[in-house]
């Protein structure tokens, strides 16, 4: 997991801890997951792929430039095709750096242009080695059907990085101090997933639901905070 900062220097040891895996829960969480309900499910900014009408909500926070990310995209993606009834959001955190910042700009600029390129223009920033420049980004994003140009002047739009800010802001609130993160019902996940893990989490998510348990988004259902 790498842990926030504003450079890409301690890159190895960060990846290296990421090597222990360890799920957060308990009352704290709960009650932080239950407190951002709207930020978590329901921001119009955060980019959805999966199944939108899915019974079990998968988060992700990343950065472009995590290695630790980059390693973990086959196990996502695998999820999503294992698992019909799975929604993933996606909450760009960048935090490794000022490149990381303008990549997750035009992420989510991508998702504002066509919704339908963002998961494809996802995988091949995850899927790039090396530095993200802004000149690498648009050629990828070219590569994948969008206009660079608009992307270009669509970026660096005021509420671009006005959804970002909130993503930093929900990650401090959960307790997020790296990447990648994921949430799924009662337990924030830092670091490295195996898909054997992932699978067991969301089949304890979707145990939870059916058994009326907590899920931080059945509870705000519950309490009429979130719209289906």
């Amino acid at each position: 997991m790498y842990k926030k900062n504003n450079t890409l220097q301690g890159i190895t040891l960060a990846a290296a801890l990421a090597l222990t895996i360890v799920a957060l829960s308990g009352g704290w969480v709960r009650n932080s997951l239950a407190s951002h309900p709207k930020s978590l499910f329901d921001d119009p900014d955060s980019p959805v792929t999966g199944n939108p009408k899915g019974g079990v909500t998968l988060i992700e926070f990343f950065d472009y430039h995590c290695v630790v990310c980059k390693s973990v995209l086959k196990v996502v993606m695998t999820v999503l095709e294992d698992e019909p009834d799975v929604r993933l959001i996606f909450k760009e955190y960048p935090i490794l750096g000022r490149e990381s910042v303008v990549a997750a700009r035009a992420a989510l600029a991508a998702n504002a242009q066509d919704p339908r390129k963002y998961v494809p223009f996802h995988i091949a920033m995850m899927s790039s080695r090396g530095l993200l420049t802004e000149p690498r980004i648009l050629r990828l994003a070219r590569g994948v059907g969008l206009d660079p140009e608009r992307l270009k002047t669509a970026m660096f739009a005021p509420e671009i990085l006005q959804a970002i800010k909130r993503n930093w802001d929900l990650a401090d609130a959960l307790g997020i101090r790296g990447t990648p993160a994921f949430v799924i019902g009662d337990k924030v996940i830092p670091g490295a997933v195996s898909l054997k893990a992932l699978k067991r989490y969301i089949a304890e998510a979707r145990a939870d639901l059916g058994g009326k348990q907590f899920s931080a988004r059945a509870i705000a259902l519950q309490r009429g905070r979130l719209r289906l």
